[in-house]
């Protein structure tokens, strides 16, 4: 065998060896920044509990417009957790222009369908005569309602609503308490508790 076609015959091993190690080093750099992106995106996605939790972990490191787009369309759906969030948007100018009227209407959605602190933030509406026109009844009303629906374990908010139905009867005759107390009975036996 002639010495040129030997020693190109080992340089090509040679070179085959480095481009094959090389290569391979390629792959494993390339395999290393594949995990590292996927761990990279899997940390700082929120948890796949569905859209309700995806707006609320939203809400809660304030990105406000996330939060809107989650909430608005289980809202409209009638998610009442989602329309007690767009209220509290809409009191708070959080992710939307401050808009106490939009504000009752969402809250209203979801306090007829029962949730507690739809109901005790609808009455504080009414209460200041946010969005509606100051309206005693209403609030104590809404407040009963929210302190009969909220469990023995939300003590603290129990109690907050029942402090609000007090501070609203100061301000209201014996016939109008008489009257909320009735409007709260009545709409306890058209919407029963779950």
């Amino acid at each position: 065998i002639p010495t040129s076609t030997r020693l190109s015959g080992r340089l090509s091993a040679r070179l085959q060896r480095q481009v094959h190690f090389g290569y391979a080093a390629h792959m494993k750099v390339k395999a290393w920044a594949i995990a590292c992106g996927l761990a990279v995106c899997l940390l700082t996605q929120t948890a796949v509990a569905g859209p309700l939790d995806d707006g609320k972990a939203a809400f809660e490191r304030r990105n406000y417009v996330k939060a809107l787009l989650l909430f608005r369309p289980l809202a409209e759906h009638g998610d009442a957790k989602a329309q007690h969030f767009l209220g509290f948007m809409y009191v708070n100018g959080k992710g939307v222009p401050q808009n106490f009227a939009e504000a009752v209407k969402w809250y209203r959605k979801a306090a007829e369908q029962g949730n507690a602190g739809a109901q005790n933030n609808l009455g504080l509406m009414y209460l200041k005569g946010n969005g509606v026109a100051l309206d005693y009844v209403q609030a104590h009303m809404w407040f009963d309602l929210a302190a009969a629906g909220l469990s023995v374990s939300e003590t603290g908010m129990r109690s907050s609503a029942a402090n609000q139905r007090d501070a609203a009867a100061k301000h209201m005759s014996s016939a109008q308490i008489a009257e909320a107390q009735r409007l709260a009975r009545e709409w306890l036996t058209a919407h029963p508790r779950k």
